[in-house]
């Protein structure tokens, strides 16, 4: 008899409720959830390019660089925030959706 293999962390198949979907790497799932990661992940790879840009500059902005090390650090809170309550999902897509719209990031 062939043992079906199983994942740390994960349930095998044969033991899944039916219409359950599979946990993602920090147990949660949802569309909503999976959304506010991806936007979060977008605006602190942006903060932190236009940040590196910033200091390189041959006349770095220090408030620029100071607005954007601040970005940084709220999207990191955020992303925290988001693993413990991801019922905040949609606040946090909304507000760093809109803060990279201004930015005229996709």
């Amino acid at each position: 008899m062939h043992e079906t293999e199983s994942t740390p962390g994960q349930i095998p198949p044969e033991n899944t409720a039916p219409g359950a979907s599979e946990p993602d790497d920090f147990g949660y799932a949802g569309d909503a959830f999976e959304e506010a990661r991806e936007v979060l992940r977008r605006f602190i790879r942006r903060c932190t390019q236009q940040l590196l840009e910033e200091r390189r500059a041959s006349r770095p902005d220090a408030a620029r660089i100071e607005e954007l090390a601040a970005g940084v650090k709220a999207g990191k809170a955020d992303e925290k925030v988001l693993l413990a309550d991801p019922g905040q999902a949609a606040r946090i897509t909304a507000f760093y959706a809109a803060r990279l719209s201004e930015w005229g990031a996709e």
